[in-house]
């Protein structure tokens, strides 16, 4: 725990590197969810993953899992901390958007796979700020006695096609 406060206190202080690496934002979110679960039950609410999600290797992103795990943990947090009652999803899935211009993990103007993890609670959430440094973006949708969707955008990482792949498509021409 101690070494976790440090690494918050350096990276509020400036003072951190984030390690930028491959990341499975579907096993990410599972053990999330996994972990605030209980939290969620103790105050009479349900916290799902939505069965539409898709959480395979294509939601690979590039980013400090620590970062990531912070945002995701912040943002169920703040939807357990913010309802009352009710269930609380979380869907992850793909969305195709035109990058914006001079982002760290986007070519610019190119038309980019994105990954999205929606959080749709039946409280006030509160968006964190950090995940604007893994060229990702938050939404909010509200409406008042109906709760929010928040919505965290990420750029999906793309990963070169299995060699057996490339082989069996060469063979096909």
């Amino acid at each position: 725990m101690t070494n976790t406060l440090l690494e918050v206190y350096r990276h509020d202080a400036g003072c951190k590197e984030m390690a930028f690496i491959p990341i499975c934002l579907g096993d990410l979110i599972e053990q999330v969810v996994r972990q605030l679960r209980p939290l969620a039950e103790q105050s009479g609410l349900s916290l799902t993953i939505d069965p539409a999600s898709q959480m395979g290797s294509e939601t690979q992103v590039e980013g400090d899992s620590l970062e990531l795990r912070r945002v995701l943990t912040n943002l169920i947090g703040n939807a357990i901390k913010f309802s009352d009652q009710g269930k609380i999803a979380v869907r992850c899935q793909l969305a195709s958007q035109l990058s914006p211009p001079n982002q760290h993990h986007a070519n610019n103007g190119d038309r980019a796979e994105r990954v999205q993890v929606e959080i749709k609670d039946m409280g006030r959430g509160i968006p964190p700020r950090r995940s604007t440094a893994h060229g990702g973006s938050v939404s909010l949708h509200s409406e008042v006695g109906k709760g929010s969707v928040f919505t965290v955008s990420f750029p999906q990482l793309k990963m070169p096609a299995p060699q057996h792949l490339i082989a069996q498509a060469s063979t096909r021409r």
